[in-house]
């Protein structure tokens, strides 16, 4: 059984299209939720992600909580509920 060693995260773009993926996941996900992806929201997304990863890469806060704090300044943006940490 063969174990992971690595995880590369590429979010400058260099291995992956990081603003490729994000965009398509964005436009597949925002619809679930009422809203539609305008380019307005595409740079808030990135704007959230700029403001919260160095957190979790600086081993502040978990992956996890990086992502609840990136999807609080978001979700009001869309006017969707934020709800609580456990929700």
């Amino acid at each position: 059984m063969s174990q992971i060693r690595a995880v590369i995260l590429d979010l400058d773009g260099t291995l992956v299209d990081h603003v490729g993926s994000v965009t398509k996941a964005l436009e597949g996900w925002l619809p679930e939720l009422g809203a539609t992806l305008t380019a307005e929201l595409r740079g808030a997304w990135f704007v959230a992600e700029e403001k919260h990863f160095p957190a979790w890469r600086a081993r502040e806060v978990t992956f996890a909580e990086q992502r609840r704090r990136r999807l609080r300044d978001f979700l009001p943006l869309i006017d969707s509920p934020v709800g609580l940490d456990a929700e």
